[in-house]
């Protein structure tokens, strides 16, 4: 059953209620209008056909999308609301069915399409086991508050079933309201006496920067013992940001915690121990380029052209293993970089009707992410995605370092600037491209500002070739926010960003 659905009781309702009839639940992102012509109809409409799903769950003031194209093209499929259900269910029965699918998690998508991973059962209970143990949730003081959408794996594991397992209480807030408003999230902590949350680290930023000092004076966050940061390339100064803003409500900077996971790991796989602190390892970008290696910087520990900071995102949570290997899968030392494999029981079963690429995916028990990285002091460090690597005469460059480098920039909007590598087929390489969008409108800023960028990126030593500016939003997010890179690839590619626009 596909559930389409805002933060609310009804979502919560609906996936449990599934689960009791036997069903599989496939959460995906609520539909924001009732029109034919609003992308998330063809969204919701693409997903149910890749899953042949026989239902939709919609909420009551949704219930006439059946009509709309392309939802009525699809022949025997029911849309229902909490309307048309009975009050109660017959659960199946509990015994031998650890193994039967509990979930069907769209992947985000960063790396190309997205992919719907399979969870059995077995899988989620471990999952929410293991994160409860390593966090040491106590049902009698802990509480969370949680803005994350519950289609994503962050929200829907980590704030529903999570605090579900040790019978944890939950405050839900719409994820459309956090946008609009991001004090609302500091505020409901307070009011809720919270210890527990979490977002991306961009979310993080977005509200220390849009929350007045009025509104930071009247919250309290004493008792936030863990804010979970993950989902996204942790920067030093979004969290610091952060912590300096809300210091004076109360909040501590040990309560941050970086985490690493993905959804074929059902959601996290390494956490920073309780009471840590972000830690941040300064490395050689040279020593990285040329030879993999993850080699302490001397001098400065702020990012540049020499250095780059990245962040621990901790050790593995209980049952979970992680390997670093090359390219051709031999064990890679400590401070090597290489491909992350991950070992555990909440491990996927495999992508939904896609069998070579589970197979690419899972082998010997292990699952590849294609994220890279190193291990120091037993603690995991990710550099970037495999496929995303810039590979410029023999050298690798991470798109994350060039974005650095120029979201300061005047003129840059805040965060949306994308480094893409395209073919050269007369130097035999990859050329550098960068997308970077402006509200810069008059052609004299714009010429300066695309000046800027080379001249900060060339001085930096990135080798770019190409800068194109962009209107506002034309770069795509996934749900979770992170920048669709290889989309932003593909669409350049066809000729959508050949131009300034």
């Amino acid at each position: 059953m596909v559930l389409a659905l805002p933060n609310s009781d009804d979502f919560v309702g609906a996936y449990l209620g599934v689960l009791l009839s036997g069903g599989i639940p496939a959460p995906v992102p609520p539909l924001r209008g009732t029109e034919a012509a609003d992308s998330y109809v063809a969204l919701v409409s693409q997903r149910i056909r890749l899953l042949d799903a026989k239902v939709l769950v919609v909420p009551e003031e949704e219930a006439n999308v059946s009509a709309l194209i392309p939802l009525s093209d699809i022949r025997h499929l029911a849309v229902i609301t909490r309307r048309d259900l009975q009050p109660t269910v017959q659960p199946i029965p509990p015994d031998g069915c650890e193994e039967h699918p509990a979930l069907l998690q769209f992947t985000s998508g960063t790396s190309g399409n997205g992919k719907v991973v399979q969870l059995s059962h077995a899988a989620l209970l471990a999952q929410t086991r293991n994160i409860s143990e390593q966090l040491r949730l106590d049902a009698s003081v802990d509480w969370a508050v949680s803005w994350l959408p519950l289609f994503h794996d962050m929200g829907l594991i980590g704030f529903l079933l999570t605090p579900i397992f040790p019978g944890g209480h939950v405050t839900f807030l719409r994820t459309e309201d956090f946008i609009m408003r991001p004090s609302l999230w500091m505020k409901a902590l307070s009011q809720f006496h919270a210890s527990i949350t979490g977002g991306p680290p961009s979310a993080y930023a977005l509200c220390a920067r849009f929350t007045r000092d009025s509104e930071v004076e009247q919250c309290d966050l004493r008792r936030v013992r863990i804010a979970l940061v993950g989902a996204e390339m942790i920067s030093l100064e979004s969290l610091q940001q952060f912590v300096d803003k809300f210091r004076p409500a109360g909040f501590r900077a040990t309560s941050l915690l970086p985490t690493y996971g993905l959804a074929e790991a059902s959601l996290a796989v390494t956490m920073t121990r309780l009471d840590q602190g972000t830690e941040f390892d300064s490395i050689d970008l040279e020593s990285m380029r040329a030879t993999r290696t993850a080699q302490r910087a001397c001098g400065s520990s702020s990012p540049n052209g020499r250095t780059r900071v990245v962040a621990s995102v901790g050790v593995p949570i209980p049952q979970m293993e992680v390997a670093i290997v090359s390219a051709a899968g031999e064990r890679m030392p400590e401070r090597r970089i290489g491909e992350v494999l991950v070992r555990g029981p909440s491990l996927m079963q495999g992508y939904y009707a896609q069998p070579e690429a589970s197979r690419q995916a899972l082998q010997d028990g292990w699952l590849w992410t294609g994220d890279l990285g190193y291990l120091a002091d037993g603690k995991l460090y990710i550099t970037g995605r495999k496929k995303e690597l810039l590979i410029v005469g023999g050298r690798n460059y991470h798109p994350e370092d060039l974005e650095q480098v120029i979201r300061e920039l005047p003129g840059v909007r805040r965060g949306r600037a994308v480094a893409l590598g395209c073919e050269d087929p007369e130097r035999g390489t990859e050329a550098i491209v960068v997308l970077v969008e402006t509200a810069l409108a008059a052609p004299a800023e714009r010429d300066a500002l695309r000046q800027r960028v080379r001249h900060a990126l060339l001085g930096a030593g990135y080798p770019v070739s190409q800068v194109v500016l962009l209107r506002p939003k034309a770069i795509q997010n996934t749900a979770n926010g992170k920048l669709r890179r290889l989309d932003c690839k593909r669409r350049y590619l066809a000729g959508e960003f050949s131009r300034d626009n």
